[in-house]
């Protein structure tokens, strides 16, 4: 949900956490001008179809478009959106999340 602490000082809008993982939650914080920048998570917000249509909602709100990890898929995605900001990599994710051990 939207909330006044997602704000600065200033009032301006600096994101909210990766939990608008559907179209339409997207949609309320673009339509309320909570966000700035929509990073969008292809696993979590339910594949490339939906990406792109949270892409193009973001495009409609004018708002830049950056990827939420997968820099392998999402390279391609921000390429093809006229909106695309950035594509996230973290060097070492990888190594990272294969060393997470196993449940028991």
């Amino acid at each position: 949900m939207l909330s006044a602490d997602n704000t600065d000082d200033g009032g301006r809008s600096f994101g909210l956490k990766a939990r608008l993982c559907l179209h339409v939650p997207a949609s309320q914080a673009m339509s309320h001008h909570a966000v700035d920048i929509t990073m969008i998570d292809l696993l979590r917000v339910g594949g490339v179809t939906q990406w792109m249509k949270v892409a193009g909602m973001a495009e409609a709100f004018n708002k830049p478009v950056a990827s939420h990890l997968l820099p392998e898929i999402h390279v391609h995605l921000v390429a093809a959106v006229p909106n695309g900001l950035v594509v996230e990599y973290m060097p070492g994710y990888p190594k990272t999340k294969q060393s997470i051990p196993a449940a028991a």
